[in-house]
């Protein structure tokens, strides 16, 4: 073998090995798992709808650099653990050899002053940030947990009780919180306040214990003598199995005094430092005056009367502030879990900086022609091409420096490409307004008053976003089994269509744009008819539908959750104007996944195993709930499940964003190209929203699951690709770089003797 062919077989050995070790698969194994006691709730077996914990909290409370773990249990207690070194679990494990959190601190939330008195102080919120500013050393994080009797309890990064505040101090007897959300910023109101923590719920009566059920009313004693008979007369009636004549006029709404009180989304903003109330937002607060409305509403302007009707006042239209509004989507709201307040900076008009792209188009050229400095930014930026192009703006700045100094400290909220802690600063600074994410819509407040701003009303179970980037919201929704159809939208099929075909997938991705939607953008569908798992969950369905109620329709339909939005990779057709364009991601119970281009191209469509029935049948070990319950012979129960789809990102700080679906048993990773990265089992069904969270500080995104019994952490990581193959390659690579050697040491050999020999005959020529 010549050294010339073993040096190209040795590099290309080499390569496929390398490439085998830097596969794109990644290996997704459970790391640790906390108990959460289901035997705590009213049934023994799993939480209620109102009984449904804050999803835990992954951060940094202390600024040391590695994450934390806050969970909220039903005991009721906040604890802080530690992800990072997890133990083998001996005494407290559910199963031997289980990995089990170390606990760094504790505490409790009931009331200290009543005798510990537990009712009312469910946590139904938590939040963590921070309420110095970045400029402070040595800053910690703070957590602020609101329970079900609405107290509000601040606590640092020991978990040890700042202060405690009740803006409400009334209790509702048979009410649950509907939806929560808290939100910390450094923004300060007064002059010796220290961040601001604001607070928003909404709660709602329970169906069966309603507070305001119709009365009856105070008659005189003629109508009561006619009532009678009617009464006898229906009593007749039944018996005789004949229609009865209902008495409606004998009983009127008894309206609730508290019910808008309750219903209505109440805010409360409070001082971090002390809990000292700043400002609140409650039902009947900063309503309109019609005095007002009269006065600046001309009497014969019908059309501008007609636009002018809002909830509160000094409420205007979401289209003054569409730039704005349009950044804070995506909206999607599909549990109580996806309520959501954060600070940000609204403007009415974006204004074009023409000054600014001219100098980033200097910028541009000087370093095309070798003139820029990565030093110094603003060196060959600023000035202009030809005399007499500067405006009046333009006049003021007196050097390219100041003004590039003026713009580090006036960037954007939101700026991915600053560090977290020059955004946070920058956010904080230009903070302004308070965005709500509800079950009604988007929602924007004033930061420093709470008065509402704008709203833009938007329907739950759906995506909304701006797809196309168009400037207008489009509606993405997943339409199953509903028959006879009739969506918005002008002739021919953008005027409906039929689902009630039962041997036609009855699933389809109903996209519309407008505000309220006015027409179309696509209609597919996204089911296919050889579905490897189709029969499975419609054979899980017909088991669990059977111990309840004997329903063919529920039993044939499908099921779905609300689509997601998933930003276009750099390097697609979209790169090309510089326009990002989402793609609409569609997940249907029997494990399809699909993904539709914002002009209604069908990208990739393929079979998962995260599929789910609803509800789901799901297994009880006996030894520990069914026995603790008193329920020995039941050995499996029925209750709702949350299968999810969301975003994913392997780094923290990465831009690329996959597809993370989860299903009843097992869940799966999915590209944007429709590459399956990782399928994995699950311990149990999820019934929470997943989190999506570094803990163990790895550089890769885990993922936390909340099951019936337990929390589990997820770990995510590169796995070696191709395991056999590569250690394969690693030895032929090997037996080819001792071959190479040997081949080396023998053709050296060989050319010494060849010297020598040549030697030998030149001293035998000289002496004769």
């Amino acid at each position: 073998m010549r050294t010339r062919d073993a040096g190209i077989l040795l590099v290309s050995g080499l390569a496929i090995f390398l490439a085998l070790e830097s596969g794109t698969e990644y290996e997704v194994q459970q790391r640790w798992a906390l108990e959460l006691k289901p035997t705590l709730y009213r049934n023994g077996r799993f939480a209620a709808e109102d009984e449904r914990l804050p999803k835990p909290i992954v951060d940094d409370l202390d600024g040391d650099g590695l994450n934390e773990l806050i969970v909220a249990t039903r005991d009721p207690k906040l604890k802080l653990l530690d992800p990072q070194h997890p133990v083998v679990g001996l005494h407290g494990a559910q199963h031997s050899g289980e990995m089990l959190l170390r606990m760094k601190a504790e505490t409790t939330l009931l009331s200290k002053g009543v005798g510990n008195v537990r009712s009312g102080r469910q946590p139904v919120a938590m939040a963590t940030g921070h309420i110095k500013p970045a400029s402070s050393r040595g800053r910690h994080k703070v957590v602020v947990v609101l329970t079900h009797d609405w107290t509000v309890m601040c606590f640092d990064h020991h978990l040890k009780l700042l202060w405690e505040s009740n803006p409400v101090k009334m209790k509702y007897s048979h009410a649950f919180h509907r939806e929560a959300s808290i939100s910390i910023t450094p923004t300060k109101l007064r002059p010796f306040d220290q961040g601001l923590v604001v607070v928003g719920a909404s709660m709602q009566y329970e169906d069966h214990k309603r507070l305001h059920r119709k009365k009856p009313v105070k008659k005189k004693k003629e109508e009561e003598e006619k009532g009678e008979k009617r009464r006898s007369r229906n009593r007749i009636k039944r018996m005789l199995g004949l229609p009865i004549d209902d008495d409606d006029d004998a009983w009127v709404d008894d309206v609730d005094e508290y019910e808008d009180q309750l219903m209505h989304f109440n805010y409360f903003a409070f001082d971090g430092k002390r809990g000292a109330l700043r400002w609140k937002h409650k039902a009947g607060d900063f309503l309109p005056i019609s005095f007002d409305h009269e006065v600046t509403v001309p009497q014969h302007n019908y059309k501008l009367e007609l636009h002018s009707e809002f909830k509160h006042a000094g409420e205007v239209d979401w289209r003054q502030y569409r730039s704005s509004m349009l950044h804070t989507l995506p909206h999607r709201w599909a549990s109580k879990e996806d309520t959501r307040m954060y600070t940000s900076h609204f403007s009415k008009k974006a204004r074009r900086d023409f000054d600014r792209e001219k100098r980033d188009a200097d910028a541009v050229h000087a370093r095309e022609v070798g003139f820029f400095s990565s030093a110094d930014p603003a060196k060959g930026a600023g000035k202009a091409s030809r005399a007499g192009e500067r405006g009046k703006r333009r006049r003021k700045d007196k050097s390219a420096r100041r003004q590039a100094a003026r713009d580090r400290k006036g960037t954007k909220a939101g700026d991915k490409a600053a560090l977290p802690d020059a955004v946070e600063a920058k956010e904080m600074k230009m903070a302004n307004v308070l965005v709500v994410h509800r079950l009604d819509g988007v929602e924007v407040l004033h930061l420093h008053t709470g008065r509402p701003l704008c709203e833009l009303p938007l329907a739950k179970d759906a995506l909304h976003a701006d797809l196309n980037r168009d400037g207008a919201v489009d509606h993405a929704e997943a339409i199953i089994g509903e028959g006879f159809v009739t969506r918005p939208g002008g002739g021919g099929r953008d005027a409906g269509h039929r689902t009630n075909d039962i041997e036609v997938p009855q699933c389809w991705a109903w996209v519309t744009t407008g505000t309220p939607a006015t027409h179309s953008l696509y209609n597919q569908s996204i089911c296919t008819l050889d579905s490897a798992y189709r029969k499975m969950v419609r054979t899980l369905s017909n088991n669990a539908k059977g111990r309840a109620s004997r329903e063919a329709e529920a039993e044939t339909k499908l099921h779905s959750v609300p689509p997601i939005a998933i930003t276009q990779q750099p390097g697609r057709e979209s790169a090309d104007r510089n326009v990002h364009l989402m793609d609409a991601v569609f997940l249907v119970s029997d494990g399809v996944l699909s993904s539709h281009s914002p002009a209604g191209i069908q990208n990739w469509q393929l079979q998962t195993q995260a599929y789910w029935t609803q509800p789901a049948l799901l297994r009880v070990e006996r030894h520990e709930d069914s026995l603790m319950a008193g329920e020995d012979l039941v050995s499996s129960i029925e209750m709702q499940i949350a299968p999810a789809l969301a975003p994913f990102k392997m780094h923290p700080h990465s831009h690329w964003e996959h597809i993370l679906a989860l299903g009843m048993h097992h869940g799966a990773i999915v590209s944007q190209d429709g590459d399956i990265l990782a399928q994995f089992p699950l311990p149990d069904a999820p019934v929470a929203p997943p989190v999506i969270a570094d803990f163990d500080d790895d550089g890769y995104n885990d993922v936390i699951i909340q099951t019936r019994t337990s929390l589990a952490g997820l770990t995510m990581k590169p796995t070696k690709h191709r395991r056999p193959l590569s250690v394969i390659m690693g030895g032929l690579l090997l037996l080819i770089g001792a071959v190479i050697l040997v081949h080396l040491a023998a053709s050296s050999d060989s050319n010494k003797s060849v010297a020598m020999r040549r030697r030998t005959a030149n001293k035998g020529r000289a002496t004769d």
